[in-house]
């Protein structure tokens, strides 16, 4: 049995290209199914289980709309991201897409590697979306009322978007498409946005590179690698001549590229698909957080409790194993605590781990559940993670916490002293034939001082 990332249902008009699309997509690690328009709903739910929804369509888009909006409007379907392919498509083609919900909206023949780089950011989306499904029944056996299911609601409100760069013949397009519904903020260049977005929160950028394509793109670059920027979606639109490659900008972290003069339907369909998109993940964002309260989070680490992160444990290990999804874990074991409270008390040891806790906490994303074991351990559930994705994970936050100093007060007047940490780590991923049991093991085999 293979792990996957994610499972794609693949529909089309064409059965070359969706032939073609399923050998790409399971060479990408995905778990790849093909079927017709006139696939029943019921299958989809029941048998096809998909995480993402793909069509392509090369007419009027009818047959990929129908099917989009009974997805949609189906409870035990409607939280599945779509992403529509449509070769040329009309305004009324666009708008319908958007008013159904449609999640992206890809115009034109693209590279493979554009393709995926679409995808990829509502692989995380889905995922979150099945740990907050699953985190929520966990939390029921709490006593929890958690909803695990999202508001669909499609109704707007006022989105925050940063503009970036020169808008040329495009401002007055820009103007009116953001006129109702934005609260815009205008940056000169790339340097006044960072400073912008240090300070205020935007639930999109639209970025007008000009003459300076490199420095749009290390901002870019710079927003995907600030753990708290990471998601935010940014649109370019450039010049069709701007980059030799098309896939250079979504190598650099750009989301969607619209090519210039753009058309209002086109800018207006752009910008809200990604403003809803970052919308929906701050609602689960919100719902699994809210998980986390008394009785389920242990008073002194700030983590989940022993028997919620057992229980939880064991809930998606038997799902991933169902649907052969990837499911990792990690395990810290900090070896000089005993140390620490034996020369400094036992107080100064409980204040290092608790602040271990809250620096792990800071660097997992909000699907990873993360709770002690024993005295001096800590163990983070990665749902939708391979082991070599988790690997690095794993490595990036030990890194971190071996270079840093925790404070403990000693003596009569307190004074401060720096402590550093000892570190052994173990990953494991889930594999045929595991049981909750033997995944936790496995890590604990896998210590290593990193």
């Amino acid at each position: 049995m293979t792990q996957y990332i994610a499972r794609i249902l693949i529909l089309g008009e064409d059965p070359a290209q969706t032939s073609h699309l399923c050998s790409f997509f399971a060479k990408q690690d995905f778990a790849a199914i093909s079927d017709s328009y006139s696939v029943a709903i019921e299958k989809v739910i029941e048998e096809e289980h998909p995480d993402l929804v793909f069509m392509s369509t090369s007419g009027d888009g009818e047959q990929a709309c129908d099917l989009a909006d009974s997805l949609k409007n189906d409870p035990g379907t409607a939280h599945i991201p779509i992403t529509v392919q449509a070769m040329d498509p009309s305004p009324a083609l666009r708008r319908r897409c958007y008013a159904i919900g449609v999640d992206d909206i890809v115009i034109g023949p693209v590279s493979d590697e554009i393709l995926l780089a679409r995808l990829r950011p509502l692989v995380r989306l889905t995922n979150m979306y099945s740990d907050l499904h699953y985190r929520a029944m966990t939390a029921r056996e709490f006593g929890q009322d958690i909803n695990g299911v999202l508001d669909q609601n499609l109704e707007t409100r006022q989105y925050r978007v940063l503009v970036v760069g020169d808008q040329g013949e495009d401002q007055e397009v820009v103007e009116n498409t953001l006129e109702s519904g934005y609260d815009v903020t205008l940056a000169e260049n790339a340097l006044a946005a960072q400073e912008k977005l240090i300070s205020d929160k935007f639930d999109a950028l639209i970025l007008f590179p000009g003459r300076d394509a490199e420095e749009a793109l290390n901002l870019c670059i710079h927003i995907r690698n600030n753990h708290r920027l990471f998601n935010l979606p940014v649109l370019m639109i450039a010049e069709a001549d701007t980059f030799e490659e098309p896939p250079v900008p979504y190598r650099n972290g750009v989301s969607n590229v619209l090519i210039r003069p753009i058309q209002p339907d086109e800018l207006q369909v752009g910008i809200l698909t990604l403003v809803r998109r970052q919308k929906t993940r701050w609602d689960i964002h919100e719902a699994l957080a809210s998980t986390l309260q008394e009785g389920t989070r242990d008073d002194l680490t700030g983590l989940y409790t022993h028997d919620f992160f057992n229980a939880h444990l064991i809930r998606r290990t038997a799902e991933s194993l169902q649907w052969e999804k990837h499911f990792s874990l990690f395990r810290f074991a900090i070896e000089n605590i005993g140390g620490i409270k034996e020369n400094f008390g036992e107080e100064a040891g409980l204040s290092v781990f608790s602040q271990v806790c809250g620096w792990v906490t800071a660097m997992i994303r909000i699907e990873d559940v993360a709770s002690q074991f024993d005295e001096n351990q800590i163990v983070v559930l990665l749902p939708g993670t391979s082991e070599e994705e988790a690997r690095v994970v794993a490595s990036r936050i030990a890194s971190v916490l071996l270079h840093t100093e925790f404070a403990v007060n000693v003596g009569e007047k307190e004074h401060s002293v720096p402590i550093g940490i000892w570190l052994q780590v173990g990953v494991a991923t889930l594999r045929p034939g595991d049981t909750a049991s033997s995944l936790f093991e496995r890590a604990e085999e896998d210590f290593t001082i990193p």
